[in-house]
């Protein structure tokens, strides 16, 4: 959901708990969904253009050989013999988010090119290519526009802040990727990687390559992909490989990017991200395991009480999505980098990261978001590791420069929140250690 466009309060006439409609031309009882809705209508009117005759409110839809129970909101004609539906609105009160569905069944059954769900405060705007393949357009077409108009290049500055990635990505899950069989992590995690790599490669008047166009589908889908595979992982390799790319159809991939390529995801509130990210890598999986992503204001207590240095050498040996290391990174940037460095506190900072922050996780999901997470904070992605940080064995013939790193490094912060679920029985692994040892209790 992005914020609204269009609404129009300033042009509402209102008196004695009524509201006029200018399409009825009558007074009707001002509750909030119809407040929405003469907004609404005079923005299709003044914004974007489209003469009064071509709108009509509370039309029945019909599916199939009988009538929906419930009517369109507001629908725009393609000419004033109001016979062909061209864009269908579906209004709700500022307190619903429901109703995008019941928007796409109208889409599909009267072959409505575009819709738009709006409450008031945010709207979802969507061009139907296909039956049950649909677009998340940035705008509406204006009177005399079509997708041409609408599909300008997007530049980096155009790019939204996201303000509820978790809520698409269950959208996305429920409405492709369940159908697809593909896991909201599996289909949603590589486009977001190969969109990161896009907005660090741009500058902010750059025209941004992760976008949708008028191509074909396929045609489309294999820009996505060049994109992840020659120019994301050229760069990160190490987080993610060519085998995580998703098997989705073309038109699959198409719904996922239209609903990612207007929002930024570099610079982004970590919070939003982070309840995201949990809810991809399966919670219930990771209850079973005694995993759980530590509430952020445990971790910003920690760290706030820890107070790092520049010069201290911190580590987290059961990462998860790396929450200690980041606000640790975003402490001392924002304490001790940015003062002592000025405008040049970018790069001390990625060196910081590279130098004194280090993150170990034995999940491999959980290493990726872990070292998406520490790209998006200042690349700080070089030293989390795939390993069991209780298993010594597995620090053997490492390849990955993990025993180098920390051989004969004395760690001076430790923060760190481990699964509890589960029992630890090989004796190579309990013989390493002392503490908590289970011996006679008399």
């Amino acid at each position: 959901m992005k914020p609204v466009k269009y609404q129009r309060t300033d042009d509402l006439e209102e008196k004695e708990g009524k509201i006029y409609d200018i399409i009825r031309e009558k007074w009707v009882r001002s509750t909030q969904e119809e407040r929405v809705r003469q907004a609404l209508v005079a923005s299709i009117n003044t914004d974007l253009g489209y003469p009064l005759e071509r709108v009509r409110e509370e039309v029945p839809i019909k599916m199939g050989s009988t009538y929906a129970s419930k009517k369109a909101d507001v629908v725009v004609f393609t000419d004033k013999t109001r016979e062909t539906h061209y864009i269908i609105f579906e209004c709700k009160k500022p307190t619903r988010k429901d109703g995008v569905e019941q928007l796409k069944s109208y889409l599909n059954a009267t072959g409505a090119p575009y819709g738009c769900w709006t409450n008031g405060i945010g709207e979802v705007v969507l061009f139907r290519k296909d039956p049950n393949i649909f677009e998340y357009l940035e705008r509406l077409p204006a009177v005399n526009e079509d997708i041409d108009d609408v599909k300008q290049p997007l530049r980096k500055s155009d790019l939204q802040p996201i303000e509820n990635l978790k809520e698409m990505v269950q959208e996305l899950e429920n409405t492709v990727l369940a159908n697809a069989g593909v896991s909201a992590f599996d289909g949603v995690f590589p486009l977001i990687f190969a969109k990161l790599w896009d907005e660090f490669d741009k500058g902010p008047n750059d025209t941004m390559e992760f976008r949708t166009t008028t191509a074909s589908p396929r045609q489309q889908a294999e820009r996505f992909k060049n994109i992840f595979l020659n120019k994301a992982l050229r760069k990160w390799g190490d987080v993610l490989n060519k085998n995580d790319w998703p098997d989705l159809s073309p038109e699959a991939f198409l719904t996922v990017a239209s609903a990612l390529q207007q929002y930024r995801f570099s610079h982004p509130d970590f919070d939003i991200i982070d309840a995201a990210f949990e809810y991809m890598i399966n919670p219930e999986q990771k209850a079973d395991k005694g995993q759980f992503f530590t509430p952020r204001p445990i971790v910003k207590m920690a760290v706030k009480m820890l107070n790092p240095k520049p010069n201290e050498l911190a580590i987290d040996p059961a990462c998860g999505p790396c929450g200690f290391m980041i606000h640790t990174l975003r402490w001392v940037n924002d304490k001790y980098i940015k003062l002592r460095y000025g405008e040049e506190w970018k790069a001390h900072r990625t060196e910081y990261a590279r130098s004194n922050l280090f993150a170990i996780d034995f999940d491999p999901r959980l290493v990726k978001v872990a070292k998406a997470m520490m790209l998006i904070a200042g690349d700080g992605r070089t030293n989390v590791y795939k390993v069991n940080s209780l298993d010594p064995r597995e620090w053997k013939n490492r390849t990955d420069g993990l025993l180098d790193a920390i051989r004969d490094e004395k760690f001076d912060v430790l923060m760190t929140n481990p699964p509890f679920a589960g029992n630890i029985n090989q004796p190579e692994i309990l013989g390493t250690f002392d503490l908590a040892y289970k011996g006679d209790p008399t």
